[in-house]
């Protein structure tokens, strides 16, 4: 018995090393580095979709990407940015991106699954920038389950898709 939970120790220690260096034909350093970019560029897409940057929001995305947000889909960095832009600009949001999964395929592709918190309210009446608005909760929670390119401009999504699981109950 003992054997056996020391082979299959060993074959699980080996398993790991070789699906995350030897597959993804990368070094540890370029792992890393890699997975650092990739978390930059998960930030990028919170802060310009909270800050109505439609132009930089798109520039997040390669020319050809789909958003797909609850089964609706959004294809390509141009349509994108009039997504954003159509949005009520009247409200505000705060996308709290929380645990993350980046999975390495090779040095120009990744995939990776994002845990979100979204807070949005739609104020009564006009606020102030440094003003506080009260809400509940946050309106929904999700995953995010990415598919990561490197360009010549950096690491872009190349698709992003929203699966909601919880909403805020009224």
């Amino acid at each position: 018995m003992k054997i056996y939970r020391q082979l299959s120790g060993a074959l699980a220690l080996f398993a790991l090393v070789f699906n995350t260096g030897h597959a993804a034909n990368v070094t540890s350093a370029e792992a890393l580095q890699i997975k650092s970019e990739i978390k930059q560029l998960v930030d990028n897409y919170a802060i310009t979709r909270d800050n109505w940057d439609a132009k930089g929001h798109a520039g997040l995305f390669t020319e050809h990407a789909k958003l797909i947000m609850n089964g609706a889909v959004t294809e390509g960095a141009a349509a994108i940015q009039k997504r954003v832009e159509g949005l009520n600009h009247d409200g505000r949001s705060l996308h709290m991106m929380t645990s993350s999964q980046i999975t390495i395929i090779d040095k120009n592709t990744a995939t990776g699954i994002q845990y979100v918190a979204v807070y949005t309210v739609t104020p009564d009446k006009p606020v102030k920038d440094e003003e506080s608005i009260a809400v509940k909760g946050p309106s929904r929670m999700g995953k995010y389950f990415d598919k990561y390119e490197r360009t010549a401009e950096g690491w872009k999504f190349a698709e992003r898709r929203l699966q909601t699981v919880f909403t805020t109950a009224e």
